[in-house]
């Protein structure tokens, strides 16, 4: 009795240091949803801040019930005005990983002053659960593929295909040493138009003479590994995946739905002929054990 009269009296009056955590969390929410939102303003759709500005905003929404439980003011949302965008997507993912990061260690900070409200407890513990295995994975991701990306070009070992070279269109194939007998396709042979672009009647396909075609042999043949730094081989594309959303899209086409309607219809006229059928049936059977058994009556009767 003790304990729930207490608990009572938490409620209607919170301490100082509940009020001071569910503020802190709060804010901290704030915060990481103004840096994605701002990111995504300036760089577009971006991967994955797109998917962590929902999360935050469900984060925030999850925080509210438990002011409204207590009777806390709710702060105001004003990071917006008071932070900027990242300069490039590397700062923003590097800024993502380090908010992350502060945000589970604030939550192992605030787990540990509200251990007598079990609410706010299992709150904090979703919130916190979220960042370490969704949120921080996914910004370390995103960290990988920019420095990664930014190596490559800056490499060198790799020139963009269709690259500019005096003042030619020259389109990037594996290099097969000195033989004549190899067959490339070389891009540009004449001047570029006014935007830059090569004129279609300039390409040409470029096949062995038959009179100096020699096959290539083991020392003209590349590696296998200068043959993947040293061409861009065009890669199968990936097939797309069937999200609920596109099979949503795909059945409410016409052509889909009037389909669905006749093989429906179909089914329906084939399951009353066998119901027709099975009655028919029955019915006769019933005939016949009738006639039976007045059959068997008479000659009862008869003997």
């Amino acid at each position: 009795m003790k304990k729930t009269a207490d608990l009572e009296a938490s409620v209607s009056n919170p301490p100082d240091s509940l009020k001071a955590a569910l503020t802190e969390a709060l804010e901290d929410e704030y915060r990481a949803r103004a840096v994605y939102r701002m990111t995504l303003d300036k760089f577009g759709n971006l991967p994955p801040f797109a998917n962590i500005v929902e999360a935050e905003e469900r984060h925030v929404q999850a925080l509210l019930p438990l002011f409204s439980k207590y009777g806390i003011p709710i702060p105001q949302d004003n990071w917006m005005q008071r932070l900027e965008a990242p300069d490039s997507v590397q700062t923003a993912c590097e800024v993502g990983v380090q908010a992350e990061i502060g945000n589970a260690a604030m939550y192992d900070r605030l787990l540990a002053s509200t251990r007598d409200y079990p609410d706010v407890q299992r709150v904090f513990s979703n919130l916190q659960r979220a960042s370490q295995e969704n949120h921080l994975q996914a910004f370390q991701q995103c960290v990988a593929g920019v420095v990664s990306s930014e190596t490559t070009k800056s490499s060198g070992n790799l020139k963009p295909e269709g690259s500019f070279q005096a003042g030619r269109l020259v389109a990037l194939q594996p290099r097969m040493g000195s033989a004549a007998g190899n067959r490339r396709i070389t891009q540009p042979t004449g001047n570029l138009n006014g935007r830059g672009t090569p004129q279609p009647k300039h390409l040409a396909v470029v096949r062995p003479r038959s009179d100096s075609a020699s096959p290539p042999t083991a020392a003209t043949r590349p590696s296998a590994g200068s043959n993947r730094q040293g061409s861009l081989q065009a890669k199968p594309p990936l097939r797309p995946r069937a999200t609920p959303a596109a099979v949503i899209r795909a059945v409410n086409q016409p052509e889909v739905r009037t389909m669905f309607w006749v093989v429906g219809l179909s089914l329906t006229m084939v399951g009353v002929f066998m119901g027709w059928r099975y009655l028919s049936h029955r019915r006769r059977l019933q005939e016949q054990r009738a006639v039976g058994l007045r059959t068997w009556v008479q000659q009862l009767s008869g003997e």
